[in-house]
């Protein structure tokens, strides 16, 4: 924000930006910054640039949301701080009316570092952050001075203005940033996670600088995928390496690529007019292209390639999400010939580690004698489901995984549409109605509240958690904006929810994989695509998923990954817990100090993506998820990798390694007798109307 835009609202005795001749000891520091419950003022009697720290030396009032800022808070935060009575009436002053205009503008911080007082209150310096969520709201409150500012670092190339002139009127998502344009592999995936995923592969196999770029995409139609790839496939075209041909990688974990291209619908058709309109340049540069399809996948060697595809003339090969990330970057940077395939008989011996059905007749299992009862439980089988302005594919979704766990009834009750134009002053006005409906005794039902969009102004998200918390009601999201796939939840045989309505590929992906029935093992994630991706290495790796949860990111979100933890820790049906974190935010370290305080005496995995961003300062990058807003030290990857290690947590060090890790754990807790038997029950029968059109082979 340009400097004074807007505060001269505050009082007419107030100077900005004005030079003033002034004694070092008449500056004075003042701050406002947000936390989730109140709003945090802080005033010290000295500023300047040699303030030092501030935090610790400055008077500090916290104000809680929505409750007004009074005057024996501003006599607190002032009385010891200032001593003329003149003085310490115009500064009371203009705190109480500049501390509602904080709020009523929708700031995030403020930062006043000098003011002085004389006649007027000079503010000879200001630092602010507006919430760029909150523009619909105050489209006719915020000056026309108003600029966003840009991420520090090199000015954009041509073609990343292009792709980010697009982001920013698309509903989706789509980045990119050219690292190294002589890179040997050029990456167009689905999710910041996965994308993340793939750089600190990379840079662990000492082999970062042949990743020519980052770029993600979500939720993109045919035109806009087009426009990203073609972007993309121009600027590998552009710089020629050694002659041994570059590779182009095009996957998404939430979407079967291949029965889309072949079937040249949604995304699929623009992939396939992409690759169609530069086919003779891509073989003339030897370009290969692999594409990574949805997890449940299982690789052959190329028997999946449909005739679309192969009939470009283009080398293609296509994998699973069962082939390790590290095997495709070697297969794609020709460090191997042959490419890496994961066999059926491979498939079943990962799987053997399941434990064994009791026998008919045997004693009822500790798990259905001391669990907690089914209707204390979030989401059960008798879930019902309230669904606002949902998509048909989520909803259609959720209704096929009820099919498929046997239940008699569908878990969702009504569907409330307020408007099929879906405007921005209709969503803040649903989002007051859940305000009310938690407030109404008639609405007592609810027992969570899940939040598959992001874009949500900050104070009315932080009034919403503090609603469910007073409420007891479970609140998952929201989601950081334009990635509303953040959010998926899956309770084996019980519920599923998130917007693409599926959690593992296909249905019948996810039958194969036996998503239908119970497991012991608690997935906590950040990553919706890797969330996925981890759906299926716990199936593949143990007895399977208790419950896999999704929570969104962002700074403040609805529940953090101990609210979980403590729910289900005691849960005798609960045997591990394992957690996907990233890069940003401070989580991590509650689990850390439960873990040494015995507060957590089950096993927990973590892998923390995002150890490769420290590459990237310079980059104008946006990496989709919290690790965009780093802001502190202790928030990067690594330093929540070596705390968790040191807490106590079994430690993942790359993405790939966590399938050995959950093997390695799992087979000890069945060798200690503590994991509960499980339900082998064979699900129903898919109708016709619910397979894809195109199976893979081992799926026909």
């Amino acid at each position: 924000m340009k400097q004074g835009a807007n505060l001269r609202q505050v009082h007419s005795t107030v100077s900005l930006g004005a030079v003033c001749s002034h004694d070092l000891e008449e500056e004075r520091y003042f701050a406002i910054y947000s936390e989730l419950e109140c709003d945090v003022i802080l005033f010290y009697e000295k500023g300047g640039v040699d303030i030092g720290d501030v935090d610790s030396k400055a008077s500090k009032v916290c104000v809680p949301l929505k409750e007004p800022l009074d005057e024996a808070a501003v006599h607190e935060l002032l009385s010891e701080r200032v001593t003329a009575a003149d003085e310490r009436g115009k500064l009371s002053e203009f705190i109480k009316e500049l501390f509602q205009l904080y709020r009523d503008l929708h700031f995030t911080y403020l930062e006043i570092n000098p003011l002085v007082v004389r006649e007027k209150i000079h503010v000879l310096d200001v630092a602010a952050k507006l919430d760029r969520n909150a523009q619909s709201l105050c489209k006719d409150k915020w000056s026309s001075e108003v600029q966003w500012t840009k991420k520090a670092g090199r000015e954009q190339i041509k073609e990343e203005k292009h792709i980010s002139s697009l982001d920013a009127t698309c509903a989706g998502s789509m980045k990119l940033t050219v690292l190294n344009k002589t890179g040997h592999l050029w990456a167009v995936l689905g999710g910041g996670g996965t994308s993340l995923m793939l750089a600190d592969t990379m840079d662990t196999m000492a082999c970062l600088e042949e990743l020519a770029c980052y770029s993600q995409f979500t939720k993109l139609d045919a035109n806009e995928l087009y426009e990203l790839l073609t972007t993309v496939i121009g600027l590998m075209l552009e710089e020629e390496k050694d002659g041994n041909g570059k590779a182009l990688m095009i996957g998404s974990i939430a979407n079967d690529i291949v029965t889309m291209i072949k079937l040249k619908k949604m995304s699929g058709e623009g992939i396939f007019r992409a690759l169609d309109e530069y086919k003779d340049k891509l073989r003339a540069a030897n370009i290969s292209l692999i594409i990574r399809s949805n997890v449940g996948v299982v690789s052959e060697k190329n028997e999946k390639v449909p005739s679309e595809l192969a009939e470009l003339g283009i080398p293609i090969f296509v994998f699973g999400g069962d082939v390790p990330i590290c095997e495709l970057v070697n297969f794609a940077l020709k460090k191997t010939s042959d490419p890496p395939l994961i066999s059926q008989e491979q498939l079943i011996s990962q799987r053997s580690s399941e434990v064994e059905t009791p026998e008919v007749g045997s004693p009822p299992s500790k798990c259905k004698k001391y669990c907690l009862p089914e209707e204390e439980l979030i989401f059960t089988k008798d879930t019902k489901v309230v669904a606002v302005n949902m998509i048909p594919p989520g909803l259609q979704g959720m209704v096929d995984y009820d099919f498929i766990c046997g239940k008699e009834t569908p878990c969702i009750s009504a569907i409330v549409r307020p408007s099929s134009k879906q405007k921005i002053e209709e969503f803040y006005g649903l989002m007051e109605s859940i305000n009310s409906w938690l407030v109404c005794p008639f609405f007592q039902w609810i027992k969570a509240v899940i939040m598959m969009v992001g874009e949500i102004p900050a104070q009315m998200i932080r009034e919403l958690i503090l609603l469910a918390k007073e409420r007891n009601v479970m609140l998952i999201g929201p989601t950081v904006p334009k990635h509303s796939l953040q959010v998926n939840i899956l309770k084996p045989g019980s519920f599923m929810c998130n917007l693409k309505g599926d959690m593992a590929g296909p249905m019948l992906d996810a039958m194969d994989l036996k998503l239908y029935r119970r497991g012991s093992v608690v997935l906590l994630a950040n990553s919706g695509g890797l969330s996925k991706e981890l759906c299926v290495t716990i199936a593949r790796n143990t007895d399977g998923l208790y419950l896999c949860l999704s929570l969104g990111s962002g700074r403040f979100q609805g529940s953090k990954v101990m609210d979980h933890i403590k729910y289900l820790h005691d849960n005798p049906a609960v045997s591990m817990f394992v957690l996907l974190s990233e890069v940003g935010g401070l989580d991590e370290y509650e689990v850390c100090e439960a873990l040494k305080d015995g507060s957590i005496s089950k096993p927990v995995i973590a892998h923390c993506i995002g150890k490769s961003v420290s590459h990237f300062q310079g980059e104008p990058a946006f990496f989709g998820h919290t690790g965009g807003g780093m802001d502190i030290r202790r928030e990067a990857a690594e330093m929540k990798t070596e705390a968790l290690r040191e807490a106590g947590a079994v430690i993942a060090d790359t993405f790939d390694d966590m399938a050995d890790k959950m093997r390695e754990v799992f087979e000890k807790l069945k060798a200690e007798g503590k994991v509960t038997p499980q339900d082998q029950s064979v699900p129903p029968k898919i109708p016709a109307n619910m397979k894809p059109k195109y199976l893979p082979p081992a799926s026909r």
